[in-house]
């Protein structure tokens, strides 16, 4: 209903609106740090007589039960004059000068080299509780929208706070809400990251809800240490609890900071692919492949010579059908959602992998990556 309403007024806002953003209304040129991420800054700047930010929360369950309704989404209008508020949502207006500040801002942060094109590339939300930033300009015979999952951590605060700093008037007032929803999460984290111990002094009951697969439990009970207990759980010696860590890994995408500790889980499953089948190695890949980190293409690229196939049967469309899967193909689908690149023809899922197949995209990846270091 939010979204419809933002619409509505998106779409009021845009009568009569000139495109011209001089003088008083300029900001400095957006910088970003790849060629894609430049690309994307400028659209959006160049477009900036409209210009939706969303910053959403979002809730999806392992299992029944409500919404947890104390915090809160905002949206950040250019150019509407109307200010929408409720006890959950605010949709607010921002000056041009105001807009293209945070579309710098959002640059600089590396936002626009990470986000996912919604047009070009419709994504499922993560699992678990996060928030996620997008956003969207142009119109409706040429949008564009990006979109990334910022987390449920620290970091997550400190981008969020990174925005407030550019904002004033009504919609500071309601970063500031949105902000205060969290302030005892900000307590939390802060203490987790200043003493290792109080985060470790959690773990063995974590483990223990982690082992006897209550997700929503465990989510309710640990909603705050969940992503910084992360690193250790990826870290444990039981190889069940590590697989757990990377299903949560992949179906949160709390925090880029956790990439290293899943890139250090392949490489030693790669190492040593004893004991459980390919699944953990699978997980990994498709981790780091929604995490869209270029720091995990060396392991992924070792990953594509991984031999381990199965055959699988899968629900779709009221009837069962068997497909294939492999770990260098996970391998090669994260590769693609990092880069963005396609250097040979995607495997397709109901033909067996084979031998050759792997050996071509093995080379065509490790040339790609020779040529774009």
């Amino acid at each position: 209903m939010k979204r419809h309403l933002a619409a509505t007024v998106a779409a009021l806002a845009l009568t009569g609106c000139g495109p011209e953003v001089a003088g008083r209304d300029a900001a400095p040129d957006v910088k970003s740090t790849t060629a894609v991420g430049r690309a994307r800054a400028k659209t959006v700047s160049d477009r900036i007589e409209w210009l939706e930010i969303l910053i959403e929360y979002g809730e999806r369950r392992w299992g029944r039960g409500p919404q947890d309704l104390r915090f809160y989404s905002l949206t950040l209008q250019v150019p509407t004059d109307a200010v929408i508020a409720d006890a959950k949502w605010a949709i607010v207006s921002v000056s041009r000068r105001t807009g293209l500040k945070l579309v710098n801002a959002l640059a600089k942060d590396g936002f626009f080299d990470r986000a996912r094109d919604l047009v070009a590339d419709m994504e499922c939300l993560p699992g678990g509780v996060y928030y996620t930033l997008q956003v969207s300009t142009g119109d409706a015979d040429r949008p564009y929208k990006y979109r990334e999952e910022i987390g449920w951590d620290l970091g997550t605060l400190r981008r969020l706070d990174s925005l407030r700093e550019v904002l004033d008037g009504d919609a500071q007032a309601a970063m500031d809400k949105l902000l205060g929803a969290l302030a005892s999460h900000r307590r939390a984290w802060q203490r987790a990251a200043a003493e290792p111990e109080y985060v470790r002094a959690h773990l063995p009951r974590i483990e223990a809800r982690i082992r006897s697969g209550d997700w929503p439990l465990l989510h309710r009970e640990h909603r705050e240490l969940l992503p910084l207990a992360l690193p250790h759980l990826l870290a444990s010696r039981n190889r069940d609890v590590v697989y757990r860590g990377l299903l949560l890994a992949r179906d949160t995408r709390w925090s880029r900071a956790n990439v290293p500790a899943v890139m250090q889980v392949l490489a030693r499953l790669l190492d040593d692919p004893s004991g459980r089948t390919g699944f953990d190695r699978m997980v990994a890949c498709e981790a780091l492949g929604r995490a869209r980190d270029r720091r995990a293409i060396p392991v992924l690229l070792r990953a594509l010579k991984d031999r381990y196939t199965f055959y699988d049967m899968v629900a779709t469309g009221g009837h069962a059908e068997h497909v294939y899967r492999a770990v260098w193909w996970e391998a090669d689908s994260a590769l693609r959602d990092i880069t963005g690149a396609r250097p040979f023809d995607a495997p397709h899922h109901h033909i067996p992998p084979n031998k050759e197949k792997q050996r071509k995209a093995t080379t065509a990846w490790e040339n790609w990556w020779r040529e774009n270091k």
